[in-house]
């Protein structure tokens, strides 16, 4: 949480977000360099790309999520919780390679059970 003070502190959050330096000596704190990582995945979008795309991010996974919960696809349903609680303290709801979830919205959703 102090790191992600420290964001809003020093950079806060811009329309069309902005660029951070992070890592070691990244950032000056009481005339120290000191290390800083936004670690929060909400914080990281909002900081980095903005109100706007940020809430295009946040809307395309709510989308993808009651998609898949009307479609009763409880396994999609639990990764999209899983991923929405991650994000609390890591940075992966844009690492395509580890969660494609952002592509849900745009994509036929069909249970094992469903018939043709």
């Amino acid at each position: 949480l102090y790191l992600e003070n420290l964001t809003f502190k020093h950079y806060g959050i811009k329309l069309f977000g902005q660029t951070l330096e992070m890592g070691e000596n990244a950032i000056l704190e009481n005339g120290i360099m000191q290390y800083f990582y936004v670690d929060s995945g909400y914080v990281y979008i909002f900081t980095i790309y903005g109100w706007i795309v940020g809430f295009l991010i946040l809307i395309t996974y709510s989308v993808g999520a009651i998609k898949v919960a009307k479609k009763m696809n409880y396994a999609l349903f639990v990764w999209f919780v899983c991923i929405a609680v991650d994000s609390l303290v890591g940075n992966r709801m844009l690492s395509i390679w580890i969660n494609p979830l952002l592509f849900i919205p745009f994509c036929h959703v069909k249970c094992l059970e469903d018939k043709p």
